[in-house]
């Protein structure tokens, strides 16, 4: 194990990884055993859990599923469905199978999350301007059939 914690003399602080912290709940698992030295040998420090900033400004593609990339590019760019089944299968037998798809697809269509919120947010204005025109034929259906009875009269 390396780098599991850190001693800190200036800040009187031990520092451990969460990996390091989980093991080291485990009674009498060797990370046990080590906290239990760490605190004997330095009872007044203070033991924290390292904690990991991640970065705000990195774009997260967490839902990017190989199905949503091929329901993309069949929504967008059907020549290149075969290409991408080729990508797939060419990385297939590698470790980092999903990363290369994934950076392919990246690459291919960089612009892909807001491609699909333009074309959502279109299909949307679409659906809307469809229930103004039905309400608004409603309406002139109902002011003729109106005008229509006051004649009538």
């Amino acid at each position: 194990m390396k780098n599991t914690y850190k001693i800190n003399y200036t800040k009187g602080t031990v520092t451990l990884t969460k990996d390091f912290a989980d093991r080291a709940g485990i009674v009498n698992s060797e990370e046990y055993k080590i906290l239990r030295q760490l605190k004997k040998d330095f009872p007044s420090f203070t033991i924290l859990q390292k904690t990991v900033n991640a970065s705000k400004t990195r774009e997260s593609h967490k839902d990017l599923t190989f199905d949503r990339m091929a329901k993309f590019i069949r929504k967008f760019d059907t020549e290149s469905l075969a290409k991408f089944q080729e990508v797939k299968e060419y990385y297939q037998t590698t470790d980092s199978y999903y990363v290369s798809v994934k950076s392919w697809f990246l690459n291919e269509y960089p612009d892909y999350k807001m491609t699909e919120r333009a074309f959502d947010d279109m299909i949307r204005t679409i659906e809307e301007a469809e229930t103004v025109r039905k309400v608004m034929n409603t309406i002139k259906a109902e002011t003729e059939s109106a005008e229509q009875e006051e004649e009538a009269a």
